[in-house]
């Protein structure tokens, strides 16, 4: 499913300026688990572990840690107006993790996708209308 959202995501206007579609589309070896994880409770800064997690709450997220090495995309679906903050700072590799912020300040719409893509340095987000 996260294929098919993603493959159509890249394939529409919106996702025309996104240049690297094969790597996007690989999670083939990727450390998340391809599936929903927990819901995690907003903060300012989240863990994720699987390719889509619920996010409940409103608090501002400005930072996502992910595993070590992680590109690609992961799926957040708010259950309330959560906003996605830049500015955060980017924590190298401890081994395990690494700390990746946003690149733009946005606000989620609630119970509607925002498709998170990193290539390690920031995270770039695109909301569901």
């Amino acid at each position: 499913m996260l294929q098919r959202l993603l493959k159509q995501f890249l394939q529409s206007s919106e996702g025309k300026y996104f240049v690297d579609y094969p790597a996007a589309m690989n999670l083939a070896g990727s450390p998340l688990a391809p599936n929903w994880g927990a819901t995690i409770a907003s903060a300012t800064q989240i863990t994720i572990t699987s390719a889509i997690h619920k996010v409940s709450g409103t608090t501002s997220i400005t930072t996502v840690k992910i595993p070590t090495g992680f590109r690609g995309a992961f799926i957040l679906v708010p259950t309330g107006a959560v906003p996605l903050t830049s500015g955060g700072t980017y924590v190298a590799s401890d081994g395990t993790n690494e700390v990746i912020p946003f690149a733009l300040t946005q606000t989620c719409v609630t119970n509607r996708l925002a498709l998170c893509v990193t290539d390690g340095l920031l995270i770039y987000t695109f909301l569901s209308a």
